[in-house]
């Protein structure tokens, strides 16, 4: 079995001459990226922003970063349930003082 043909095929060739240092510019820009050299100069020139390669320490701020984030939504929560509750019971008390 072969591989599944693609939904949108490229059909045009376009070949572009660099010199040495133009192309290890461009090359260290797609290492960067974390893209081959053809897909970050494609992404450039239909003035795309080429998305960047996060390392494994930016990945890891960032899960840290979202546990944090829900710890806090998940206490604040938890203090605005502890005061609904707390005035309730007072309003509770107060309607029967009244009574």
């Amino acid at each position: 079995m072969g591989r599944p043909s693609k939904l949108i095929k490229r059909q045009k060739r376009v070949s572009i001459r660099y010199t040495l240092a133009e192309y290890l510019f461009v090359e260290q820009y797609a290492n960067e990226k974390g893209l081959s050299i053809s897909s970050y100069i494609r992404a450039r020139s239909l003035d795309e922003r080429p998305p960047t390669k996060r390392t494994p320490e930016q990945v890891q701020a960032y899960m840290e970063l979202v546990a944090l984030a829900n710890n806090l939504n998940q206490a604040s929560e938890d203090l605005g349930h502890e005061r609904i509750d707390a005035t309730l019971d007072q309003l509770d008390e107060l309607i029967n003082q009244l009574k």
